[in-house]
């Protein structure tokens, strides 16, 4: 993806600038680096949350994408991934993570998840695909994708429309709800895509 790289590091500079701890994955990755380096994030994650109470983990991904079938959450596709590749199953390998953290005095975490991603799948139809909701909820879950189920996602050399969008609104220190919607309608009025 031509603005991933750049997506990344521009995610990255806007969040330690507001003072906070960040781990990032760029470049290439393949479907194992991918799997190891997420599953040591949310591990490192997991330690660091018992230490603050309500802490907000922000994942911010900007990558190739592929509907699953099942859920109405993206899989993630690595560099390696070839065309029959299904993916990395977030549901199961983050959002299942996630809610076994528990924060110090048994506060709840808040996960922002923006998924800056393709969504496009042949046998996926967006009028029969069922909502789901997140397994136990026992943490606060904000998620944005890029794109309807089905569709894909803008990116060029200056970045992933979405990511831009979100960084945009990012600076005004608002609700991440807020946020969400602001850079959702930045993204529709401009171009042919509408986050979800």
């Amino acid at each position: 993806i031509p603005g991933a790289k750049l997506d990344g590091f521009r995610m990255t500079q806007a969040l330690k600038s507001n003072g906070c701890e960040t781990t990032q994955i760029l470049g290439r990755i393949t479907a194992t680096s991918l799997s190891e380096a997420i599953s040591s994030f949310l591990d490192e994650i997991d330690q660091v949350a018992k230490e603050h109470e309500s802490p907000v983990l922000l994942i911010s991904v900007s990558s190739h994408g592929v509907q699953a079938d099942r859920d109405w959450i993206p899989n993630l596709l690595a560099s390696d991934a070839d065309q029959h590749d299904t993916g990395y199953d977030i549901s199961s390998n983050i959002l299942a993570k996630v809610n076994t953290i528990k924060a110090k005095n048994r506060s709840s975490a808040r996960l922002i998840l923006i998924l800056d991603c393709c969504r496009e799948s042949a046998g996926f139809n967006i009028f029969k695909g069922r909502a789901q909701s997140i397994l136990s909820q026992r943490n606060d879950y904000y998620i944005l994708a890029a794109c309807h189920p089905g569709r894909v996602a803008l990116d060029t050399e200056e970045g992933g429309a979405l990511t831009l969008g979100v960084l945009m609104y990012l600076e005004y220190e608002k609700e991440i709800t807020w946020v969400f919607e602001q850079a959702a309608k930045q993204v529709a009025s401009i171009h042919f895509q509408r986050p979800w």
